[in-house]
């Protein structure tokens, strides 16, 4: 069964998909429940961030199976930001948060995942420059 056949069954809607991913990934990376204190505001929250996402030009034709994918990416690099990097985020991470700071979550994350491949970059030249001192270590030796 599909998830386009699920929610036309009515047996969990596309929204209650959502919330349940969040939760699981929530679980994941903060090793605790999330919990749902209005079902209300969480609905409301996931319908804002659909339309949202849909609003982009690039995503208006994915099925909902592709949707579901990337919002779940998208809460998964939401939830993977750590006290250490932004501690307000990190203590107040819920779905109407994310939802009322959209564009500022999306800003911090691209700026993380911008540093996160200047440092790749920087460890694979301080990997490249030590291995080859270590091929004319070798090489001396010889």
């Amino acid at each position: 069964i599909t998830l386009e056949e699920k929610s036309s069954t009515g047996k969990q809607d596309f929204i209650e998909f959502l919330i349940s991913d969040f939760k699981e990934l929530f679980l994941k990376y903060r090793n605790r429940d999330y919990e749902l204190t209005t079902i209300g505001k969480e609905r409301k929250a996931i319908g804002s961030l659909l339309k949202a996402y849909k609003q982009k030009p690039e995503n208006k034709d994915k099925s909902a199976e592709q949707t579901r994918i990337e919002l779940k990416s998208f809460f998964e690099r939401c939830l993977k930001i750590s006290e250490d990097q932004n501690k307000w985020l990190y203590n107040n991470m819920t779905l109407p948060i994310i939802n009322s700071k959209l564009n500022e979550i999306g800003n911090y994350i691209k700026s993380s995942a911008k540093q996160s491949k200047q440092l790749d970059l920087q460890d694979f030249k301080n990997n490249m420059i030590n291995g080859m001192h270590l091929i004319q270590e070798i090489g001396e030796q010889r």
